[in-house]
């Protein structure tokens, strides 16, 4: 509808018809509702979801939105790509399918407790949280939810962080510094070692040469063998036990070395 200014305005329309006694039709009424307001309010918000869905697709994370009934409503690309579902496969069904069955037990909990207090809120890091891939395969993720609102009620996005990397490398660098401290122990333990070990062999190779010395100006050899060979089996024993404090200088040395690298 054109306005008297020239302007056009959208506008809803009724007609009646208007009927003499007779039944016969002499004229029509019609009634005219401005919509300007209402297409204006529509064109936000069309503006609105196109921002939304552009920041959506701009994401780095896989990005799933939730409705108030617990299905999903939209996903990114990052989440096709992360869950290997299509966009079709996944919109309309419930959150749970991405959610390992030994863990949905607790979502209903985790969803009471978001509801309570819906603000924006990380999750994983004070517990255990794990994803499923549409051929089965578990992993492990973080998840970062925040309350919006829609057309149709209020929407919940779930951004979701695959974190099985950053997992297999905390788990190495715990294993590459507890071998530190196992060097460390060790290179202690053969300082200690090694210095008392020096006196033993030293002084079993004294008694071993006194004995035999004794033994042969009493003209006593044979008498005496027994005492030779537990003195030998001694410096045998503690020569054994020198090459493993070599062992673990060599293992602390090496240790030392990674730890800097």
């Amino acid at each position: 509808l054109v306005s008297r200014d020239g302007a056009e305005r959208p506008i809803a329309d009724s007609a009646a018809p208007v009927r003499n006694k007779g039944g016969s039709i002499t004229g029509v009424i019609m009634v005219f509702r401005d919509k300007s307001e209402e297409a204006a309010q529509e064109k936000a918000l069309r503006k609105r979801e196109e921002l939304f869905r552009g920041l959506l697709a701009a994401a780095p994370d896989a990005t799933v939105v939730v409705g108030d009934r617990g299905l999903i409503r939209l996903i990114n690309k990052q989440a096709v790509h992360l869950f290997g579902y299509s966009q079709d496969e996944l919109v309309g069904k419930p959150i749970e399918v991405l959610i390992p069955e030994k863990f949905r037990g607790r979502h209903p909990d985790h969803v009471r407790r978001f509801d309570a207090e819906p603000r924006a809120r990380a999750m994983g890091k004070c517990m255990e949280l794990k994803a499923l891939r549409k051929d089965g395969t578990e992993f492990s993720v973080d998840v970062s939810l925040s309350p919006m609102s829609g057309p149709d009620g209020r929407l919940v996005s779930a951004a979701i962080r695959d974190v099985t990397e950053r997992e297999r490398t905390e788990a190495q660098l715990m294993v590459s510094d507890r071998m530190a401290s196992v060097g460390t122990l060790a290179a202690g333990v053969a300082h200690e070692i090694n210095n008392p070990l020096a006196a033993v062999i030293a002084n079993l190779s004294l008694a071993a040469r006194d004995v035999t010395e004794h033994a042969a100006s009493l003209g006593l050899s044979d008498e005496f063998r027994e005492l030779r060979e537990g003195l030998q089996d001694a410096s045998e024993a503690a020569e054994r036990i020198r090459d493993i404090v070599r062992d673990l200088k060599l293992f602390s040395r090496a240790e030392e070395e990674k730890k800097g690298a």
